[in-house]
């Protein structure tokens, strides 16, 4: 008999003892799910297992309270997690059934690793997005007054790529990453959508810019050599 829909498919209520702050489903695999709370961990769990003792594969502590949560990586084998801290956390999942840490990468708070031009300085981080077609990881991160810093994160850190202005006027709390078109879309306290693309104009209703798109975001192409958990607490 098909089972019903609507209906709670399962519960796993022991893996995390705060608030869950984010979850992200595996891009390839709908099976595998990644959560991350303010108990600091974040963890990898396979729906389908039904006991949660099986279900869950992985447990990374990143010591602080989690804000985001991106899957990356050749195959999305790796995890970023960035921490309401502005730390900066990178695991390599392929490594939970070898002796291998899973931990690639971990600063405390990667805002100051995070080198600008001039005067300029970060004040939070965003997200991460993974380009697939170029194998590279994208971290974006901003200040209160809107602007947009663009990083590549690769296991050395981060190393900026693009700073964008004009777009936001306060705190950027989204983005999105579209790959067939080569845009940055991001949503900000400002009630602002924002389309960065290069080459485009910027578009406006009356006297509200609802969506604009700016000419500022030029990515350096740069081709990356390709690369070919169980439980970290």
């Amino acid at each position: 008999m098909a089972k019903e829909r609507g209906g709670v498919l399962g519960v796993y209520s022991e893996s995390h003892s705060d608030d869950v702050t984010q979850v992200r489903f595996h891009p390839r695999d709908p099976d595998r799910l990644a959560s991350g709370s303010t108990d600091g961990l974040v963890n990898v769990f396979d729906l389908g297992h039904s006991s949660e003792e099986d279900a869950l594969l992985a447990t990374c502590n990143s010591g602080s309270s989690v804000s985001a949560v991106c899957w990356a990586g050749k195959e999305y084998g790796r995890l970023l997690c960035l921490s309401h801290d502005e730390g900066l956390h990178l695991w390599d999942l392929d490594h939970m059934e070898t002796e291998e840490p899973l931990t690639i990468l971990s600063v405390l708070d990667a805002r100051g690793s995070a080198s600008l031009s001039g005067d300029s300085a970060l004040d939070y981080f965003v997200g991460g997005a993974w380009v697939e077609q170029e194998e590279r990881l994208l971290v974006l991160g901003g200040t209160i007054r809107g602007e947009l810093h663009l990083f590549d994160c690769s296991d050395r850190g981060l190393e900026p790529l693009k700073s964008l202005q004009g777009g936001h006027s306060a705190t950027v709390r989204c983005f999105q990453w579209d790959p067939a078109g080569g845009a940055l879309l991001t949503g900000g306290e400002d009630a602002q959508l924002v389309q960065w693309k290069p080459g485009a104009e910027e578009l406006a209703s009356g006297t509200r810019h609802t969506l604009k798109s700016a000419s500022a975001l030029q990515l350096k192409s740069r081709h990356h050599g390709k690369h070919k958990s169980k439980k970290e607490k």
